[in-house]
């Protein structure tokens, strides 16, 4: 069995989401409802967009922890 009628008859989601944090950070297909608006080229450039930003502001918090920035948690005396 080659599965055809399954691979031209399959159903394909509308509209794509993005949910992070129990946030919904991303939804496809907001100005045009239907099969057109399934684009997941746009969810994966959205993806990689994020991954950089949360790496560029990982290296900057881990540069200013190095520069003596920021500090780390201080034991307190009695």
């Amino acid at each position: 069995m080659n599965n055809e009628a399954s691979t031209k008859y399959a159903a394909v989601p509308e509209r794509l989401y993005i949910l992070h944090d129990d946030v919904i950070r991303y939804v496809g297909g907001t100005l045009n409802i239907g099969p057109g608006s399934f684009k997941p080229q746009e969810v994966k450039g959205w993806l990689e967009d994020y991954v950089a930003r949360t790496r560029t502001n990982i290296s900057k918090s881990q540069s200013k922890e190095e520069n003596g920035m920021i500090s780390g948690p201080t034991e307190c005396g009695s």
